[in-house]
């Protein structure tokens, strides 16, 4: 993915990066896209967080503008 322009402020500094997701127990990772609904997650009984399946996962990369700091996100 290769953007050259911000769509808040027409801005043509882009830089590429990430956002790290620490969910799930796990140590940082990249955040990441789920089609459909989330569904709910239960240990012992007890609503643990909602999540699609791993299989479903699209890695989320993210592209700030220099000028304003708008954030342009895309799973790929």
């Amino acid at each position: 993915m290769n953007i050259t322009t911000c769509v808040a402020c027409g801005g043509k500094q882009l830089d590429p990066g990430f956002i790290p997701d620490a969910g799930d127990n796990r140590s940082s990772v990249v955040m990441g896209w789920y089609a459909g609904e989330p569904h709910d997650r239960k240990f012992l009984g007890l609503k643990t967080g909602s999540v699609g399946s791993n299989a479903q996962r699209e890695p989320i990369i993210a592209y700030k503008c220099a000028d304003c700091g708008f954030l342009h996100l895309f799973a790929i």
